[in-house]
C-alpha cells in the first residue's frame, strides 16, 4: 500500500469520528415512587390549560386521588383541565389513532400525560402530532419497552402496520417509577425488556449506526444484562418482580439508552419482522420480539455485530433461561399464530428479508424459523 493510499485510509478513518448525533434536549428521572404524580405537576409547571392522561382505566383512580382540586373534565378557576383518554390498543389500529387526534383537537390539548407500555405511549404520539403548541408531553413508562425515547410511532390499516419517524412525538420528560415497574407480572416485564434488548442489539448493525448509537446500545445491553442476573440470582417465587430498586433502575435505564440508540439509528430486519407479524396476525409485540429475538438476534449479532456478539448471546441467554424458567412462551403458535398462516408468513418474511439490509438469506432464515415458528 502507498503512503498516499495509507494517509487516505487514516484520513477516513478519523472523519468517522465526525459524525451526526442528536439527541432531543430531555428531563429523564428515576423514582421509587409518585412517578404519575410528578408528571402532572411537570405538565402544570410548563404552563399547560388543557392535560391529556393517556391511559389505561386502572390509572385513572391515582390522577383522582392526587392531593389537587383538578378533577377529570373540570377546571380550575377556569385556568386548567384534565382530560382521560383510555381507548389503548396495540399496534395502534387507524381508528383509534383517529379518535386519538379529535379527541386532542376538541378538548384544545396543550400537553400529555401518557402512563403505561408501549401502546399507551404509541398511541399518545399520535395524539401528539395532532397538537400545534405542545407546552409538556410527559411520559411515565409502566413497561421495559423504551418507546418513549424514540421519535417513531406505528398505526395499523388492514393488518399492515406502518412505522413513521417524526420528532414532534418524541416525548419531552420521561419518568421511571420502580413502584409501577415493580408491580409487573413477569409474564409482562420479560417479553418488554426482551424488546429493549432488540432495539439495542439491532442498533448495532443497521446502516444508519454510528459510533455513538452503538455506544448507547452497548451501555443498555450491559446495563439490561445486569438487570437480567440480578433477577435470575433472586428467587422467583411471586407473580411480580422481587429484586431491588437498584436493579430495576438498570433495566429501565438500560430499555432507555436501547430507546435512545434505536431512535437515533431507525429499525432493521428484526423490527421489520416483528412489525409484519404484529400488523398482520395481531400477535402480542413484545411476546413477538422475545421469541423471534431469542433465535434472531444472536445469528445477526455473530454475522454483522461481532464485535458485540458475545454481551449479546449472553444478554438472550439470559433471556432464554427466564422463558424456561418462567415457562414463558417458546414460539409463535402459542401465542396465536395458526399452522395455516405459516408458509403465507414465511413468504412475506421472505419478500421483506430483500428490501432490508443486512438480512439472513432464505435458507438462513429458513432454518430460524423453524424453531420460532414452532
Amino acid at each position: 500500500m502507498s503512503e498516499a493510499d495509507s494517509a487516505r485510509n487514516l484520513f477516513v478513518e478519523e472523519s468517522r469520528l465526525w459524525e451526526k448525533f442528536h439527541f432531543n434536549d430531555l428531563h429523564m428521572e428515576f423514582t421509587s415512587s409518585g412517578g404519575i404524580e410528578r408528571a402532572i405537576a411537570t405538565a402544570l409547571a410548563s404552563g399547560a390549560k388543557s392535560i391529556a392522561i393517556v391511559s389505561k382505566e386502572r390509572y385513572f383512580d391515582v390522577v383522582q386521588s392526587l392531593n389537587t382540586r383538578l378533577k377529570d373534565g373540570e377546571s380550575d378557576d377556569g385556568q386548567v383541565k384534565i382530560v382521560n383518554f383510555s381507548q389503548i390498543i396495540q399496534h395502534v389500529p387507524d381508528s383509534v389513532a383517529s379518535r386519538a387526534q379529535s379527541f386532542a383537537i376538541s378538548n384544545q390539548t396543550d400537553a400529555i400525560v401518557t402512563v403505561g407500555g408501549g401502546s399507551a405511549i404509541g398511541t399518545a404520539k399520535v395524539m401528539a402530532l395532532a397538537i400545534t403548541d405542545m407546552r409538556a408531553f410527559v411520559a411515565v413508562p409502566t413497561t421495559f419497552s423504551g418507546s418513549e425515547m424514540t421519535p417513531i410511532y406505528g398505526v395499523t390499516t388492514g393488518g399492515n402496520k406502518v412505522t413513521t419517524r417524526d420528532e414532534r412525538i418524541r416525548p419531552t420528560a420521561v419518568i421511571y417509577d420502580n413502584s409501577l415497574l415493580s408491580s409487573l407480572p413477569y409474564s409482562i416485564a420479560i417479553p418488554s425488556i426482551a424488546n429493549a434488548l432488540a432495539h439495542a442489539c439491532e442498533a448495532l448493525w443497521v446502516p444508519t449506526k454510528t459510533r455513538t448509537s452503538s455506544l448507547f446500545a452497548l451501555g443498555a445491553i450491559n446495563s439490561i444484562s445486569n438487570g437480567l442476573s440480578s433477577i435470575l440470582s433472586s428467587r422467583i417465587s411471586t407473580t411480580n418482580f422481587s429484586i431491588g430498586d437498584e436493579y430495576l433502575a438498570k433495566l429501565a435505564y438500560g430499555s432507555a439508552l436501547a430507546g435512545i440508540a434505536f431512535g437515533s439509528t431507525g429499525s432493521g430486519i428484526h423490527h421489520k419482522i416483528c412489525h409484519l407479524i404484529g400488523g398482520k396476525y395481531n400477535l402480542d409485540h413484545a411476546l413477538t420480539h422475545m421469541i423471534v429475538g431469542a433465535t434472531l438476534l444472536p445469528a445477526m449479532a455473530s454475522r454483522y455485530a461481532s464485535e458485540a456478539s458475545i454481551e449479546i448471546s449472553r444478554a438472550e441467554d439470559l433471556i432464554k433461561r427466564l422463558i424456561e424458567a418462567l415457562d414463558l412462551p417458546r414460539d409463535l403458535k402459542t401465542i396465536g399464530l395458526h399452522s395455516d398462516e405459516v408458509s403465507s408468513l414465511l413468504e412475506s418474511v421472505y419478500d421483506l428479508s430483500r428490501q432490508v439490509h443486512p438480512s439472513p438469506d432464505r435458507d438462513e432464515l429458513t432454518a430460524l424459523f423453524r424453531d420460532i415458528v414452532g
